[in-house]
């Protein structure tokens, strides 16, 4: 294992997460680690994604240009772009794969625990975003 020393700093992170289930727990790290690391930077896509042209192109470009990935993943696959099989939740954390093939991969992956708060209310909310889809359809 590398010495802290050795270790690159990670001051850009790309935060991958579906949106509208996720959004008090993106919200929470973003605190978190601009709390603890005050040089850090942590991109969430409501702040660039908008005007950046092709949504994956764009976030393909943003985690490229990161130095670290965080995927907080609930219950819910995401939105899946055009032409694509894969959600775009899914392709990012395949692309940081593939960013950090080599050497330690600065990849971080939250998940709710079993039995917890943040299981339950991440389950109501995927449920109450399927239920409005259905809805609509």
């Amino acid at each position: 294992m590398p010495r802290e020393h050795e270790l690159p700093e990670i001051e850009q992170i790309f935060l991958s997460a579906t949106a509208t289930d996720c959004r008090d727990y993106r919200l929470a790290i973003r605190d978190v680690v601009e709390h603890n690391i005050p040089t850090a930077k942590i991109f969430l896509q409501e702040k660039w994604a908008e005007n950046a042209g092709p949504a994956v192109d764009a976030c393909k470009h943003r985690l490229m240009e990161c130095d670290g990935y965080i995927g907080l993943f609930g219950f819910r696959y995401g939105w899946t772009p055009p032409l694509q099989r894969s959600s775009i939740t899914e392709l990012e954390f395949r692309w940081a794969v593939d960013r950090w093939r080599e050497g330690e991969a600065p990849i971080f992956v939250l998940r709710p625990r079993p039995g917890t708060e943040a299981e339950q209310h991440l389950r109501e909310q995927a449920a109450r975003f399927q239920d409005r889809k259905s809805t609509r359809l």
